[in-house]
């Protein structure tokens, strides 16, 4: 999602790569500015499962953006679904630092994780250069969604928290 009303922070980050050859899909693109330089780099609104997990694995590079309150009065931990998905079509992943991202995933192994605009810039123009390492964490990043993170272990965990395994 792209709304500049409800993503204020990822917006942001979007506009500052609007250097290197992004494209955004997603819905709230409508009500970005003309003056945006993202403006130009929509390419979709909102995509059904099919087309986004074709995008996941035709991009060199996807991001995951995560939500942030502007007003920093809402905290936010979670891995956004997006991870999972992104992981689990194999694609290399690059994400903002989220705190559980970092506890549930290992930095350059599963994925790659920025903490500020100029990292994130930095590590896309390192990955681009070096698609072997691009496809070696995507892979593992896959190995680990498939072997650790799926609804049925999630299940699983639930049912042992709960003393019914």
């Amino acid at each position: 999602t792209v709304d500049p009303d409800l993503y204020p922070f990822r917006v942001k980050v979007l506009e500052s790569l609007s250097g290197f050859d992004l494209g955004v899909w997603g819905p709230g693109w409508e009500k970005i500015p003309d003056s945006s330089p993202l403006k130009g780099r929509i390419r979709g609104g909102k995509t059904p499962p099919e087309v986004w997990t074709k995008i996941y694995r035709a991009s060199k590079i996807s991001l995951c953006i995560h939500y942030r309150d502007p007003e920093d009065k809402i905290p936010s931990y979670q891995a956004s679904p997006r991870v999972y998905e992104v992981l689990s079509c194999g694609a290399f992943l690059m994400v903002d630092a989220q705190r559980d991202v970092e506890r549930l995933f290992k930095d350059k192994e599963d994925l790659v994780i920025f903490r500020d605009i100029d990292e994130l810039c930095d590590l896309l123009r390192y990955y681009l250069e070096r698609p072997g390492d691009r496809r070696r964490i995507a892979e593992r990043g896959r190995r680990t969604v498939l072997e650790r993170h799926t609804y049925l272990h999630r299940i699983e965990e639930m049912f042992r928290v709960m003393g019914l395994s």
